[in-house]
Formats: C-alpha cells, structure tokens, sequence
C-alpha cells in the first residue's frame, strides 16, 4: 500500500470519528438542556375581579390615543358601584379630530385652509364682545390690548385662551360654527375666561353671545356636538382658594335663539 493511499483511509477514519462523535455531543447536549432548563407549564389566567367604585374616577383617568388616521376616546365607567371592563372607547376620524389633554377635539385646520368657510387664521383676527371689557373688541392674532389708564401702571389684556377654539355646527344650518375660549386680565392675578360663540354667516365669522366661565378656571377640553357645546372643566370647590381651583365637572350648553342655555 501506498503512502498516498494509506493517508486517503486515515482521512475517511477521522471524517467517521468527528461526525460520530457530533451526533453523540448534540444528542447528549439537547438532553443536558432540557435537564438544566425544564419547561414551565402556563399558569392559566387570574379570574379577572370586578373593582368596586363610587365615581367613574375610581376606575381610571379618561385618556385618548391619537392614530395615524383616528383619535380613539376612552373612558372609565362606573355603573352600580363596579367599574364596567373594559373601558368605553369611542373613534373619531383624523383630521378634522385630534387628541388634545384626555379629549378627541374637533380643531380648525391651519391658517388658510377652509373647514366650513370658517379658517383659525379668521377666527384670530375677528370682532368679539368681552364680557370682561364690557365692550366689542376685535383680535390680531389672537389678541387685543389697550393702553393703561391715566394713574394705572398695569394695561388690559384680552386674548384666545391656550387656542381653544372649536369648530362644529350649532345653529342647524349645516355649516361649521365656532366656540372660543377669552381670557381676559387686567394685570393682577385675576385671569377671566368665557365662552365667546360665533356664527357662520355667508362664510363670515358673526358673533353672536358669550357666557361667563369665572375667575382662573382651568377648561381642559371643549367640544361640539348635535349642536351642544361641552365643556370639561376644573372649577373652584367649596375649599378651594383663588389660585387653585381642584373641582373637575363638564359643563353642556347649547343655543336658544340668540342665548346660550346650560343643560344637563
């Protein structure tokens, strides 16, 4: 026998012993796994227990999802002091609806463009009364401001309150309307809001009657709709001083004639 033919059988011994012994060492490892790191069987499921309540806050804190096409609304229900599972959801389409603070709110779109003849560009820059002025006044970019009186250090302010200005029809006419939020101060710690309505008319914005909200009250979200305005607010409880008001509650209003009415 050859030397090159004696190494071609060592070759094909040892290509024999290595897959061998791979096969053992896998086999072996796999079991060697399974011995250290045995499977856990799933535990099913807790039953799920229903939690008590006395308030629909007992539940959960509203919130709301912004999608890329959709705003999803969800809110906790407190029913026969249990929390009902799981939470409402509601959707509204995106745009026009967009998830402002725990609210789907309706927004006028960005300057320019038209959502019912009516623009935000429009809505800064119109005639409103304030009832805080006691007088018609009219906005530039959102804001109006008068000089100091003879004697008075200070000047007075009227302006949109952190652009809360919602769009949706409330006359019945088919055309979108709007509710803005002044806020009016006169430079001491006093900052008053109300609700300002204007009407859609023949594309213009026409102002039509206001409510007062009071003194540093905090509007978290206003909406519009079937015609009703709402409000979610944080007003001043029984203990509650100026500064901080800590008392949540929605408000509902919606046109009679010229005037608005509260409803419940």
């Amino acid at each position: 026998m050859t030397g090159r033919g004696f190494s071609k059988i060592w070759i094909i011994v040892i290509v024999i012993i290595i897959t061998a012994g791979g096969v053992f060492a896998w086999q072996n490892l796999e079991v060697i796994k399974f011995k250290l790191r045995p499977g856990i069987p799933m535990q099913p499921a807790p039953p799920y227990t229903p939690k008590s309540c006395t308030k629909n806050e007992d539940c959960g804190k509203d919130t709301c999802q912004q999608g890329r096409d959709k705003c999803v609304e969800i809110k906790y229900i407190c029913e026969n002091g249990t929390c009902i599972y799981p939470a409402k959801t509601t959707e509204f389409a995106s745009p026009p609806y967009k998830c402002v603070e725990d609210k789907c709110e309706k927004e006028a779109v960005s300057e320019g463009i038209e959502t019912g003849n009516l623009t935000l560009d429009t809505l800064k820059n119109t005639e409103y009364y304030s009832l805080f002025l006691k007088k018609i006044i009219k906005l530039t970019n959102s804001l109006y401001s008068e000089p100091p009186e003879p004697g008075m250090a200070s000047h007075c302010e009227v302006g949109i309150y952190k652009d809360k200005i919602t769009l949706g029809d409330l006359n019945n006419d088919g055309k979108d309307d709007a509710g803005v939020i002044l806020d009016g101060t006169c430079g001491g710690s006093g900052s008053f809001r109300e609700l300002a309505i204007t009407i859609n008319q023949n594309g213009k914005p026409y102002y039509l009657t206001s409510k007062d909200l009071g003194d540093r009250v905090i509007i978290k979200s206003m909406t519009i709709e079937s015609g009703v305005i709402t409000l979610d607010m944080v007003v001043h409880g029984p203990e509650d001083g100026m500064c901080c008001p800590s008392l949540e509650k929605s408000f509902k209003y919606k046109l009679s004639g010229n005037q608005l009415i509260e409803i419940k």
